[in-house]
């Protein structure tokens, strides 16, 4: 997908950048944070939470423990404090602003886990912030019936708090909770991920790059150059944007380089750690 297309399409989302309003309910992904459990029972030792698995009933139930949940955070504003302070810190879930009753927000935030059509072999992971903006934009016009009427989903991207409200309407006719996706409109959310994180990282070094026009378009080009070359992780990918930063050439048009990448003998944490100190020892040279 063309590049700009995607930075361009990211930028159109009717996402705001906007300090968590008081949230009725969070939706914590627990394999992100294993400990997130011990602070939910310290707290309901001050008080009921009501909180329930989206993969109780399913056959995803065994592993309730790494899936999400939702928690209901109303008339606890100790507790919403908290989450927020937790979501802040870390990627592992979002807030929930709406006007429906727990078990209606418990049924919804389920329908949509499983709303990958024909089966229930994966789970749309619709409530991960690090790529929630990546997905509105690989959904397109399949965003409408995402949430119902009423609805406000707040995230922590790791940069900033986000927002987004779903302004359009159910089409009369369709059942609300039968919202479904087919793989195929999502092929393209690999991609969006990827220029999303290339706007963060752009920001987050800044200082450091001397591209002329969008930087967003210069990192986007470097992860892409990692990813064709081998490099799949996410850390892995911002390592080699790191060596392209501190570089004062195109990676590729370096002899050296281009040779630890090509190397079949080496794992990609050695070719990465080799480069590393290919970088170094040019510095310490210069």
């Amino acid at each position: 997908m063309d590049a700009a297309l995607c930075i361009n399409t990211l930028d159109q989302l009717s996402t705001t950048p906007e300090v968590p309003v008081v949230p009725d309910f969070a939706l914590i992904d627990l394999a992100g944070t294993p400990e997130f459990l011990k602070t939910l029972y310290s707290a309901m030792d001050r008080g009921p939470i009501r909180w329930t698995s989206l993969l109780e009933g399913t056959r995803w139930q065994s592993g309730w423990q790494f899936g999400p949940i939702l928690v209901d955070l109303r008339g606890r504003a100790d507790f919403q404090a908290i989450v927020t302070d937790i979501l802040t810190a870390g990627a592992i879930g979002n807030l929930i602003k709406n006007s429906l009753d727990y078990e209606q927000t418990l049924a919804w935030s389920r329908s949509r886990l499983f709303a990958l059509a024909k089966s229930d072999d994966r789970l749309l992971r619709f409530y991960d912030p690090r790529s929630l903006k990546a997905l509105l934009a690989a959904l397109g016009p399949r965003t409408q019936g995402l949430l119902p009427p009423d609805w406000m989903l707040l995230w922590h991207d790791t940069a900033q708090w986000l927002s987004w409200p779903d302004h359009s309407e159910i089409k009369p006719g369709l059942p609300a909770l039968e919202w479904k996706l087919s793989e195929s409109q999502l092929g393209s959310l690999p991609d969006y991920r990827m220029a999303d994180r290339a706007g963060r990282w752009a920001s987050v070094y800044n200082d450091h790059l001397s591209s002329d026009g969008d930087k967003r378009l210069w990192v986007l080009e470097q992860l892409r150059h990692a990813h064709d070359h081998g490099f799949l992780k996410v850390a892995q990918q911002e390592r080699w944007l790191r060596l392209a930063i501190q570089s004062d050439a195109p990676l590729l048009s370096d002899s050296a380089f281009r040779a630890l990448v090509e190397n079949a003998d080496m794992t990609d944490e050695d070719r990465l750690e080799a480069m590393e100190c290919l970088v170094e020892s040019y510095h310490a040279t210069a």
